[in-house]
């Protein structure tokens, strides 16, 4: 975003002040005040094992460099400054040949963020990607490890229909439908629990519950949670977040 003041005083004309800001289609907390900052808070990426690490890196005045942790070195990637809008979040995909422990974002070699990569095994259940909008106005992705449910809700209308005929007589074909059905329209609804999660995800939780656009494997999806309660490892023990989700389309194809 760029503005430019121009001031008028007893003196006359003054020199116009030009300056520029960085602005995302996120949100910040109450607490952050005032427009708030792009969020650089550390936390962990739990990462399904053996699938590529995705980032969105802010680039610029707020990181010009990053540092990949992989296997036993590390390497540094420049970010290249631009002022285009759309390109202030560059998204940043690190293939896994060797397992990526951390990921530093740099400011002038200054560490401003650390993402810690946890690579997990999905054992009996199938993880799922869920990817949404985070308060930086980036996507983000995480991945849920414990039991999915599908489930399918369904809505209908009926009449009740003449199946009678004239022949010699009058007479009905007992094998149609009297009360014929009409109108079917079907949601699936989908509940997600995350695996035992660390303390640390509660943040990554309460986005998704606060993000107006999520996907599940690709295929978008409405949070149903209206309400999320934060959990601790001291009064929980081993934590478990659950997801209620309906699939955003309607079942039978009806786009017009």
């Amino acid at each position: 975003m760029e503005t430019s003041l121009v001031i008028v005083d007893s003196g006359g004309l003054q020199p116009s002040v030009d300056d520029s800001y960085l602005a995302v289609d996120g949100y910040g907390y109450y607490s952050d005040g005032i427009n708030p900052s792009v969020n650089l808070d550390d936390y962990t990426l739990r990462v399904k094992d053996g699938e590529d690490v995705r980032i969105a890196v802010p680039n610029g005045e707020i990181a010009d460099s990053y540092k990949v942790y992989i296997g036993a070195g590390t390497s540094t990637v420049p970010i290249t400054a631009t002022v285009i809008s759309q390109e202030k979040l560059e998204y940043v995909t690190l293939s896994q040949t060797s397992v990526i422990s951390k990921v530093e974002l740099l400011l002038a070699a200054a560490v401003v963020q650390t993402i810690t990569v946890e690579n997990i095994e999905a054992c009996i259940e199938t993880a799922k990607e869920v990817k949404y909008y985070d308060r930086n106005g980036a996507l983000s992705i995480t991945y849920m490890f414990g039991r999915g449910i599908t489930s399918l809700k369904s809505k209908r209308d009926d009449y009740r229909q003449d199946v009678g005929f004239m022949s010699t007589a009058y007479s009905y074909d007992s094998s149609k439908h009297q009360k014929r059905t009409f109108d079917v329209s079907a949601n699936e609804s989908l509940v997600l629990n995350s695996g035992f999660v660390p303390e640390d995800q509660n943040e990554i939780f309460k986005q998704i519950i606060l993000s107006e656009l999520v996907w599940v494997d690709d295929k978008p999806v409405n949070v149903k949670d209206s309400s999320f309660t934060y959990k601790t490892n001291k009064q929980d023990k081993l934590i478990n977040y659950t997801l209620n989700l309906d699939y955003a389309y309607s079942e039978i194809q009806n786009v017009y």
